[in-house]
Order: C-alpha cells, then structure tokens, then sequence
C-alpha cells in the first residue's frame, strides 16, 4: 500500500512539474528528494510505521519532516494518493482524511478548533478529492 501511495504521489508530481511520460531512473530519483516530494515521502513513511503499531518510531520521522521541511504532519492523518504540496514551509495539517488529489500550498492550517494536543482525528476537517487549499487556508474543526 506505501508504495502504490508512493507511485501515485510521484505521479502527480511528475504531472505538476510538466513530466508526464516515463522517465529515467536519475529522474526518478530526483524527484523522489525534491523538496516538494520528500516531506511526502516522510509523511507516507511515519503513517505507515503508525499503521503498523511503530509510533514510536513514526514521530521521529514525523519530527525530521518538521525540522528539516517546517511542515508539520499528524501521523494519524489519513491521506490519499496523489497528494501535492507546490510550496510546504509553515504548514501544519491535523486533519481528520486528505482525500485523493489534493493540492495543498504554504501556510496553511488544517485542525481542531480547540487546543487538541493528543491529536484526535474527529476534531479536524475532513478534505474532499481533488481539492486545491490556497496559501493560508485555515480550515479548522468538523463541518
């Protein structure tokens, strides 16, 4: 499943940058450390280790993404596949689900409307398929 998630974020990735085709392998890897898909990368890897009963080990990686990347990802949250990010400093998503496709840019907040420090899922918004989040977006609470 983390690799189909993997392959489909590439994808889009590749999609956005103007790549749709095949590439090589050095292009691959490329884009793999790009600083728009390694914070994917990341996320998809602490959300694994967190569905697999390794939280221990999930929030380092978790906190890697924050330190190197300032984006800040719940391990809980549950993502789609195809998830872009065009510019990612100052984001903090604690939503509920990202749906399939998202497109999510810089400074944006995604969470509780209350202080929600142990991070329960059913305090966040829930983001649709296909959906674009503008830089400062702060979608909080549940709808």
């Amino acid at each position: 499943m983390l690799i189909d998630l993997l392959s489909e974020d590439l994808k889009r990735q590749r999609y956005f940058n103007g790549r749709q085709g095949k590439g090589s392998k050095i292009g691959f890897l490329a884009g793999v450390f790009s600083p728009r898909f390694a914070p994917i990368l990341l996320c998809r890897i602490a959300n694994s280790l967190y569905r697999h009963k390794l939280d221990a080990l999930g929030r380092p990686v978790s906190f890697v993404n924050f330190a190197i990347f300032g984006i800040e990802i719940a391990i809980r949250c549950e993502i789609g596949p195809g998830l872009y990010f065009p510019h990612i400093v100052g984001t903090v998503i604690g939503a509920n689900r990202i749906g399939r496709h998202a497109v999510i840019y810089n400074g944006v907040a995604l969470g509780a409307k209350e202080i929600d420090i142990a991070y329960n899922p059913n305090q966040g918004p829930t983001v649709g398929a296909n959906v674009m989040i503008g830089s400062g977006a702060e979608p909080l609470g549940r709808s």
